[in-house]
């Protein structure tokens, strides 16, 4: 899989140089020149001159200083490397020394440069390092819900309604799953899912990682990019779900979940189907709303580093809950039902 350890490791100590340089009486160029000449070094031999670095080192210091009144400072080193990749990745001219930090680095420039995005994969690395969530999120303000009017519409005579009569289930064997009905029937309707040829849909059979590479490829990634080849050493171009499996590491779907072999037969976790399909659903370039109040699962502490935002962001879109007693269970294999109830209320946020 693809490393982006050096990268973050750099920046978290360029990260440190410009808490140094806040005041601003010396550059981060300046330090690092003083401090760390080797990392300049490996600047230039990337290809840039010293008027490239320092530019860049530049912004560094301008976005450090943009963080400097009071109520910004409590939080600088919770997400300041977020909003500096931000910043820093909108800004063209500072690709080659995105590139000239690691040359594994440069599918991710590819894919930020052709997007205008950040891979999830970047913001679940630092989740792992750092402990906690640096990933900003602006929050949804009252400000948010100003332009929208609620009218009292005027009082009309409704006809009688005509009974709808119920549909009839997709598949033969979901009595008892009405908690899954709809998603399983909308999923179906638009062709993603499909039964087994007796008419029956396992509901509460395990799904596979090969299953969930084909579900999230097909629900919401644009399927005209893949890779040629996977990097998981058993997986054969000739595997029925290797295409769908090359898009979804395109777009870094399974980085950091699953390392080494890909072992498509496996069963999936509750967690592992979390992260997946919350980066599928980023990767389409829709943002996940908070419609609930957070409620923190009693067993959040158990959550792996990969699932951590992905979970805590469906559940304040209500796509997930936990059980009665308050967890989550993140390693509990999910069922065919659970999966198909989690990707079709993803599927479905506004």
């Amino acid at each position: 899989m693809k490393k982006i350890t050096a990268f973050v490791l750099i920046l978290a100590r360029l990260l440190m140089s410009c808490s140094v340089c806040l005041a601003r009486d010396v550059s981060t160029f300046d330090v690092l020149s003083n401090m760390d000449n080797a990392l300049l070094e490996r600047f230039r031999a990337g290809g840039l001159s010293d008027e490239m670095i320092k530019s860049f080192m530049d912004v560094l210091d301008d976005e450090a200083d943009k963080l400097q009144k009071p109520e910004d400072r409590q939080t600088l080193e919770q997400y300041f490397l977020s909003l500096l990749l931000l910043y820093v990745f909108q800004q063209e001219r500072f690709l080659p020394v995105m590139v000239a930090f690691d040359q594994q680095f440069q599918e991710e420039v590819v894919y930020i440069a052709e997007t205008g995005k950040i891979p999830e994969s970047l913001e679940i690395f630092f989740l792992s390092v750092m402990g906690n969530n640096i990933a900003y999120i602006p929050p949804v303000t009252e400000e948010y819900y100003d332009d929208v009017v609620e009218e009292t519409p005027a009082p009309t005579e409704e006809p009688t309604p005509t009974p709808t009569p119920t549909p009839t289930p997709p598949f033969s064997d979901l009595e008892g799953y009405s908690w899954a009905l709809d998603a399983i029937r909308l999923l179906h309707d638009r062709g993603f899912v499909q039964g087994y040829p007796d008419g029956t849909f396992h509901p509460e059979s395990p799904i596979s990682r090969a299953e969930l590479a084909v579900l999230v490829s097909r629900v919401f990634l644009d399927q005209t990019y893949s890779y040629s080849k996977s990097e998981y050493p058993d997986v054969s171009l000739d595997d029925w779900y290797a295409k769908s499996l090359l898009n979804a590491e395109y777009f870094s779907i399974f980085q950091w979940i699953y390392e080494g072999e890909f072992q498509p037969d496996l069963p999936v976790t509750r967690q592992e189907i979390c992260a997946a399909v919350y980066r599928a659903f980023r990767r389409s370039g829709r943002t996940t709303l908070k419609a609930v109040p957070r409620f923190e699962f009693l067993d959040f502490s158990t959550i792996s580093s990969y699932a951590y935002d992905p979970v805590q962001q469906l559940q304040q879109a209500g796509c997930i809950k936990g059980y009665d007693d308050g967890c989550f269970y993140p390693d509990r294999i999910a069922t065919r039902a659970e999966t198909m109830q989690i990707i079709a209320s993803v599927l479905q946020l506004p």
